[in-house]
């Protein structure tokens, strides 16, 4: 959860380039403060990430994101059958996202983005 308004912005931005990034992709799931149930009957263990992304899931409208199978920490690319680990691979895809922003600017945010382009018309 943001601290303030420009906290929030950046959330927001940050959120959105990674929806961007992985816009092709229909196993991923890309969410910004949304409430994370990682371990299964034990309701009081969450947490609310600024940003996440989930590989392996489809992307779409949640009221919460629940994860139990956190034994599971690596994935095989179905197009190059790669084994990859789960938590390195969103960090690079993360630390990816926040360079595009600052390299890019607002125009990253898809809302930015379509407003922008619907201003010039």
């Amino acid at each position: 959860m943001a601290d303030n308004t420009r906290q929030f912005e950046y959330i927001v931005m940050i959120e959105g380039g990674l929806a961007v990034l992985f816009a092709d992709r229909p196993d991923v799931f890309v969410a910004g403060d949304l409430l994370w149930y990682p371990v299964e009957g034990k309701p009081h263990i969450r947490a609310a990430p600024d940003a996440m992304v989930a590989f392996g899931r489809p992307p779409g409208h949640r009221g919460s994101y629940i994860q139990h199978d956190l034994a599971t920490r690596h994935w095989v690319c179905p197009e190059c059958n790669t084994t990859h680990d789960r938590d390195v691979n969103a960090a690079r895809n993360i630390k990816a996202a926040g360079l595009a922003v600052f390299a890019c600017g607002e125009t990253v945010n898809p809302l930015v983005a379509k407003a922008a382009i619907g201003s010039t018309r």
